[in-house]
């Protein structure tokens, strides 16, 4: 799946740096490293996240985990859940 231009258009304006690699579905980081040839550190994951005040993209380094409790603070959230394969597509 291709990034969403919205998304490539964010990173742009922000000057953050990106590479977009081809890869074949893969369902885990790892596989994804071992795919593209890459360390697992240099790869991200995106988590598609619904909070109680709306939906997150939240992008790790690919050798870590989400701390469902520390984004709860940091967003002052209540509540999160990880989104739905079809929200994932229609919000981001």
């Amino acid at each position: 799946m291709p990034i969403p231009k919205k998304i490539i258009t964010y990173l742009k304006k922000n000057k953050i740096k990106f590479e977009q690699i081809a890869h074949k579905t893969v369902y885990t980081a790892f596989d994804l490293a071992k795919n593209a040839k890459k360390n697992l550190i240099a790869s991200a994951k995106p988590w598609s996240l619904k909070t109680d005040k709306g939906y997150v993209l939240v992008i790790l380094p690919a050798d870590r985990m989400v701390d469902f409790g520390k984004i709860e603070k940091l967003l002052g959230a209540k509540k999160i859940e990880i989104a739905k394969e079809k929200v994932m597509k229609d919000v981001f």
